[in-house]
């Protein structure tokens, strides 16, 4: 089952601005010292025509500045509630618009200079903002097994670790839990409040 939606109901860019504020606040204090530190810029406090580019061209959310010298893309989901302890990434809309999965399949794939998110972030937050868990891989090994975890959509014994599931009629997510990526060659750091408040 998929993680649910935040149970007020808002526009997207107020989700969007949300996320942001969680990311900045909660999620990044947790993770900065597990991935390297330096400084995070949120990509919609860019100009509006680039932040754009970045976030629906490339599925950048953040930019981590390690230094002066190194600069890397993040892509970042937050949600409320439960932990579910596993990525999700929309594989597709009913409008038939490029999802996330695709664009960052191509990305990873065509091998014609187009940027990639270094890192893929997903955090579970309580409903008063606190940290449950936050797990965090490199984009270019989530995205392999993404598409691993639909082709064995229709596994019985496979129903734990990933698969797909429909969110309303209007879109569709691939999942993937971070003990199956972690036991299948995948490197996932997950941090939970313990290791979080020791950072």
């Amino acid at each position: 089952m998929l993680p649910k939606a935040p149970r007020k109901e808002m526009g997207p860019k107020e989700a969007q601005s949300k996320s942001t504020k969680a990311f900045n606040d909660v999620v990044w204090p947790a993770v900065a010292r597990q991935i390297g530190g330096g400084s995070i810029i949120p990509v919609e406090q860019l100009p509006d025509e680039f932040s754009k580019l970045l976030d629906r061209g490339c599925g950048i959310d953040f930019f981590q500045q390690i230094d002066s010298e190194r600069i890397r893309g993040i892509a970042s989901r937050v949600q409320w509630g439960k932990d579910w302890a596993s990525f999700t990434i929309r594989e597709w809309r009913h409008s038939e618009t490029r999802t996330e999965l695709a664009k960052r399949t191509d990305a990873l794939y065509a091998n014609d200079g187009r940027i990639l998110p270094h890192l893929t972030i997903q955090a579970y937050l309580s409903d008063d903002n606190q940290l449950i868990s936050v797990g965090v891989v490199e984009t270019r090994l989530l995205i392999p097994k993404c598409h691993e975890a639909i082709s064995m959509k229709d596994d019985y014994s496979f129903r734990r670790c990933g698969g797909l599931r429909s969110v309303g009629s209007f879109e569709r997510m691939v999942w993937a839990s971070w003990d199956w990526l972690g036991a299948t060659g995948c490197p996932v750091c997950v941090i939970r409040p313990s290791q979080a408040g020791a950072a």
